[in-house]
């Protein structure tokens, strides 16, 4: 019992964090991402990586926030379904656009299948369509899986960031 309350004590910890999180805005997307996997992906047992080819993504925190829940739904997908021993965040910030990959070894599925009840992978596409941007699945069963997010970069949402 005092486990499971421990247990429990870490996830609402976890969910409160990701109400607002403020690192965020003060540290950056990178190491916000970089501190919740290492705590969720620590308890879970799972190695991970994170690779940026910036210091930063030049975006607006509005953008930056999206693209840091579609992460941690990505991963937090992973852990529950995917039976995978690694997952890899990868930032690429490109003349026009920054893309996120999100990868793992795991079980992977078809993307093109229904899932009654599980909205994640629509809550992605909704928060990146907002935004301007898109949401790509590459999966098929026993592959693992790869999301590709794409944020398009116009020169005033740069100056914004």
């Amino acid at each position: 019992v005092l486990s499971l309350a421990e247990n429990a004590l870490v996830e609402i910890r976890a969910l409160i964090f990701e109400l607002r999180p403020e690192s965020l805005a003060t540290d950056g997307l990178l190491p916000a991402l970089r501190k919740q996997l290492d705590a969720l992906l620590t308890r879970h047992n799972l190695a991970f990586d994170i690779c940026a080819d910036c210091q930063e993504p030049q975006v607006p925190i509005e953008s930056k926030e999206a693209l840091y829940r579609i992460a941690l739904e990505a991963v937090q997908n992973t852990v529950k379904h995917a039976n995978a021993t690694r997952v890899s965040v990868c930032v690429h910030q490109l003349p026009d656009s920054l893309r996120m990959e999100v990868g793992d070894d795991g079980a992977g599925f078809n993307p093109n299948q229904e899932f009654a009840g599980h909205y994640g992978l629509t809550s992605m596409n909704e928060r990146i369509a907002r935004l301007g941007g898109r949401c790509e699945i590459q999966s098929a069963p026993g592959n693992g899986t790869l999301v590709i997010v794409t944020l398009p970069i116009t020169e005033s949402v740069a100056v914004l960031a």
